[in-house]
């Protein structure tokens, strides 16, 4: 007695054997006895055509992405930018407060080298986004106007600051 060979994966085999069995005294074939015709699914094992099924409506296309990347990041650094700037406003009376000068010269410089990096990186994604972006024109400017206004601001403190200190 030989068994027979499994089918190969290229070829597969519908079943054999109905995988459910029929109510006595019903017709074998929902067919045969003259009821309605179900949708036609794909057999087990065979590809689906990639149409949508009788009566439903073919799903609408997403639309292209719209995205500005220069103002999104330009916005985000307006975003550190601004939180960067209240601790170290807050931290800079700390060390005055505490007398420690040496530490506070060193933050100071730092932390003007920091907020001054950050305000052109602002302004400069920012202005990308305005002059070559798609859309989110809105979040450059965003990022200009604070990226702008941090660097004038900072550019003041540190010219206030030479003056004060002769």
């Amino acid at each position: 007695m030989t068994t027979p060979s499994p089918p190969s994966p290229s070829h597969p085999q519908p079943p054999q054997t109905p995988p459910y069995a029929a109510a006595p005294g019903a017709a074998a074939n929902a067919y045969q006895a003259g009821g309605p015709a179900g949708p036609a699914y794909p057999a087990a094992g065979y590809p689906a055509t990639g149409h949508p099924a009788a009566g439903y409506p073919t799903p609408p296309a997403r639309p292209a992405a719209s995205g500005n990347t220069p103002a999104l990041v330009s916005v985000i650094l307006a975003g550190v930018l601004l939180l960067w700037d209240i601790i170290r406003s807050v931290l800079i009376q700390v060390l005055v407060r505490t007398g420690g000068w040496e530490v506070y010269q060193a933050f100071s410089v730092i932390g003007a080298v920091l907020t001054f990096a950050l305000a052109i990186a602002a302004l400069v994604f920012g202005l990308i986004g305005i002059l070559r972006g798609t859309g989110r024109k809105a979040l450059a400017g965003i990022g200009v106007g604070v990226g702008g206004y941090i660097l004038i601001s900072a550019a003041f403190s540190l010219v206030t600051g030479l003056f004060a200190s002769f």
